[in-house]
């Protein structure tokens, strides 16, 4: 796991990659949603690293770096296809969420935990969204790898 820093999303330019919104202490959909990912991951292998899946922590306060590596292994992410992100700042985490990716999140409250998206989106070379997918479906597996063979077939301008 590692630390959104200042260049935030910059360094994903020019590859094609897949988001998706998690927290580890979740109890809900996370562990399915991240199962998932996995076998996203599996999926994008053939694409040579040129097609990369993205985890993002909504809850920076526990989900240290140390505590998103201990997640990856538990869920055998390969760390050149699979990064687990993280932020030291929960509100610019959740604004990312919200504004940067247009995704449902509330915070946690005393009665309930954080309530979040269990969509996962799929990014273009320029760093555009370009489509959502019901993380939860696994037939959604097959429309995700189609969208990235063709948004990796489409020129940088």
């Amino acid at each position: 796991g590692e630390s959104l820093g200042a260049s935030g999303l910059d360094r994903f330019r020019g590859t094609v990659w897949l988001a998706d919104f998690f927290f580890t202490s979740c109890t809900g959909p996370c562990p399915e949603l991240t199962l998932r990912m996995r076998s996203l991951q599996e999926g994008i292998r053939s694409f040579n690293g040129a097609a990369k899946v993205v985890s993002f922590s909504v809850d920076p306060t526990f989900d240290r770096p140390v505590v998103l590596t201990a997640y990856a292994k538990r869920y055998s992410a390969d760390a050149k296809l699979w990064w687990f992100l993280t932020t030291d700042d929960e509100a610019a985490m959740h604004a990312l969420v919200k504004e940067g990716f247009l995704q449902a999140l509330s915070p946690r409250t005393a009665g309930s935990p954080i309530i979040h998206t269990t969509q996962i989106v799929l990014v273009d070379k320029q760093g555009r969204i370009r489509a959502w997918y019901d993380g939860l479906d696994p037939k959604s597996k097959r429309l995700v790898l189609r969208d990235i063979r063709k948004l990796l077939a489409e020129p940088i301008f």
